[in-house]
Formats: C-alpha cells, structure tokens, sequence
C-alpha cells in the first residue's frame, strides 16, 4: 500500500477525528467504509501481527464486512510516514438499531440472549487490536492508543461499558491455558452477565487431573503469581498475555471464553470493563483527570 494514499485520507478527516497528537504520534478515528486505502492497511498489517503469534486468518488482509460500519482507531507515525497499531470499536447504540446483534462481531463467537443488551446498551465493543512488530517493544504503543481510546469516550461519553474478545494465542501450552482459565474463572468472572451469553465453541474440558490443577489454583493466588507460574511453564517464559493483563488491571470481567477455529484456533474471553469502576488515577492517565472528573461527573448525572 502506498503510505501516501494512507496520508492523504488521514489529512482529509475532520479536525474532530484527529483525537490525540503525541511527538511524532497521531490518533485518528474513522468509519471503515469512508477510508478505504487506510482500512486495507491496517487489514494488511492485522493479518501481518497475528501471524507472529500463530493467529490470522490465512488470507492477505484481515478484513470483514463488520470493519466498513465500524469506527476504526489507528496509531500514525508521522515521521516514518506509517500506520503502527489499531482498535476496531463497535458502538452499540449506532450498529443494533440498524443492523441487529448479528451486526456486531461478537455475535460470530457468542450467542447472545434474553436481556444482555439491555443490560449493556449503549456499550462499545472493542477488538481487532494490534501493534505492528516493530513497535512492540517500545513501552509507549499500547498506551498511546488507550490515550485514543479515553479521547474516544470523552467525545461519546454515553459509552461507560467496553467489552469484546480478548485472545489467548494458540502457542501457549494447554496447562498455561487451563491455568489463566481456572484462575479467571475463579476470581474475575461476570457472573450477573453469565446467564445472558453463550459461547459457540467452547472450550474443551480440562485435561489436568484434579489434584494438580488444585495445586495451581492455590498457588495461583493473584495475577501477577499466575502470569509468573505461566512464565515457569512456557518454554520461551511468556506470561499472560498484555492485552489480557492490561484489561484485568482495569477492573475487567470475563463472561465466557470460546475457541475460534477462524482464527488460528485461539481461545477468546469475552471481557466486559465498566469504566465508571476503574482506578480513579489510571482512568485519569488514559482520560487526563480533568477528562476523568469529567466523564465521572457525567455518569453521576446520568445514573
């Protein structure tokens, strides 16, 4: 993709969708179907990350009919002239009068029932993260696109609930999987939201016997613990995975978890994240504290 039909679409937006500038970093936001050299691109770059972690697609470009309604959040490097990371956001309000839940992304990995909506509408879903490869290292990607993010909500403030899928890849062993699993399960589940989701793939039963998954689930007795016993049990020492661990820290819930055979065979969590719940003073480095009393003060008002 030539990065300069990718620039001049960026430059054409709005001032408005220009939402965080940082050094040399831009946050744009856009809806898929009005950039479409920017959307191929970051389809491109998609498929290109999630194979280095034996996810994708298989195909070129990881793009489906959901991106053209959804509003797409990219990472913009303006001194190299290229896109480094993106989030793809779904808000609920917009997408499920017009197109139903079908017309959501979830809706492919769970079946959703009885009053969910209604519980969690409006909501943002959130997914389709990425960080090209080259930029995984630097300790500023991740959260530059949170800062787009609390930009995002700022400006739609309505959107307090965040939830989608968060993927564990399919290289982590089977007793690292049933380990993070048992571990969530046990101490970060939804459970006022269990009864409203099903997941279409579920996972296999456990294969460890009982008496050693005991043992890990005493040990295992906060995150940080279990991300180091994963660690312990993984041959290149990875830990839970970032994004995962990044979501927890906010507070996050998990609903249900399911196996995407679409996708590489990874394990997805349904995660919900309430915003309104999250630690004052990291809400305040994603949202700025002005922009964190502020969004407060407006779910206060709203309540």
């Amino acid at each position: 993709m030539n990065p300069l039909l990718v620039r001049a679409e960026l430059q054409s937006l709005p001032p408005e969708d220009l939402l965080l500038t940082s050094g040399d970093f831009r946050i744009y936001r856009f809806l898929g179907a009005d950039l479409p050299h920017t959307l191929r691109e970051v389809g491109r770059l998609r498929e290109l990350t999630f194979r280095t972690v034996a996810e994708g697609t298989g195909l070129a470009c990881d793009l489906d009919a959901f991106d053209a309604w959804y509003d797409q959040l990219v990472l913009w490097d303006e001194k190299e002239g290229r896109l480094v990371g993106g989030y793809r956001l779904g808000p609920t309000d917009r997408i499920l009068p017009l197109r139903g839940k079908h017309g959501l992304y979830t809706s492919t990995l769970f079946e959703f029932k009885g009053d969910f909506f209604k519980r969690m509408d409006p909501a943002l879903e959130m997914g389709r993260s990425f960080i090209r490869p080259e930029y995984q290292r630097r300790p500023t990607s991740l959260p530059l696109l949170w800062r787009g993010i609390g930009r995002y909500v700022l400006r739609f403030p309505q959107y307090h609930l965040l939830f989608g899928p968060v993927s564990i890849n399919p290289e982590y062993g089977q007793a690292s999987k049933e380990l993070i699993l048992s571990y969530l399960r046990h101490n970060r589940l939804a459970d006022d939201l269990v009864p409203f989701v099903r997941a279409k793939n579920p996972p296999r039963a456990m294969s460890l016997h009982e008496a050693d998954l005991d043992v890990l689930q005493r040990c295992a007795f906060d995150l940080e613990h279990v991300s180091g016993l994963v660690s312990d049990l993984e041959p290149d020492a990875k830990q839970v995975p970032v994004l995962l661990k990044h979501y927890l820290k906010l507070n996050g819930r998990l609903i249900t978890f399911n196996v995407d055979d679409s996708f590489g065979g990874c394990l997805d969590g349904l995660i919900v994240v309430d915003l309104t719940k999250v630690d004052p003073k990291l809400l305040a480095a994603y949202l700025s504290e002005e922009g964190a009393r502020s969004f407060l003060e407006y779910h206060d008002f709203h309540a």
